[in-house]
């Protein structure tokens, strides 16, 4: 996975499944420091508004996943959920309020209210669809892109070439 900011920095991934930074404009990545709370490694980061915190993904050694909340200055690490979330993205509204962590899971993809001051997540989740289509090549994560009020997703199988869009 891959994030840039509004600041030019880029968090990804390595093979270690370590989140690194970067410069866009290039230098040595340095890895960051996060609490993976036993799990075996970091995955998919995405940016929060303030451009220094961000959510990523954990899988557990028993295979459960955690989405987690990390920081660039390393003073922001806990969980956010736990279970077998499989992706995940933060969709905010114009304006900064409301935001909505969005996420697959069990082959749906849900909407959950983050409250970007707390950093707690509120009411229940809204199901936004029960048919969302896993990577190809078995890696299990479900692709869909949601940004502003647009959501983009891929169909499952038996429809590998069908893009759906779904536009509240």
């Amino acid at each position: 996975g891959l994030a840039w900011n509004k600041d030019d920095i880029l968090l990804f991934v390595d093979f270690e499944q370590t989140i690194n930074k970067v410069p866009a404009a290039g230098g040595k990545p340095q890895k960051l420091t996060l609490d993976l709370a036993g799990a075996s490694g970091a995955r998919f980061p995405s940016f929060l508004p303030d451009q220094n915190r961000f959510f990523y993904l954990t899988r557990g050694n028993s295979g459960a996943n955690a989405v987690r909340l990390g920081s660039l200055d390393g003073r922001t690490n806990k969980s956010i959920l736990a279970s077998q979330r499989t992706a995940v993205e933060l969709v905010v509204a114009p304006g900064g309020s409301p935001a909505w962590l969005v996420y697959a899971s069990d082959g749906a993809i849900l909407a959950h209210r983050f409250n970007l001051t707390s950093l707690e997540l509120e009411g229940k989740p809204v199901e936004l669809s029960n048919s969302v289509g896993t990577a190809v090549g078995g890696t299990g994560r479900a692709l869909f892109s949601a940004h502003s009020r647009l959501l983009a997703y891929r169909a499952p199988e038996s429809s590998l070439y069908r893009l759906v869009w779904y536009d509240p």
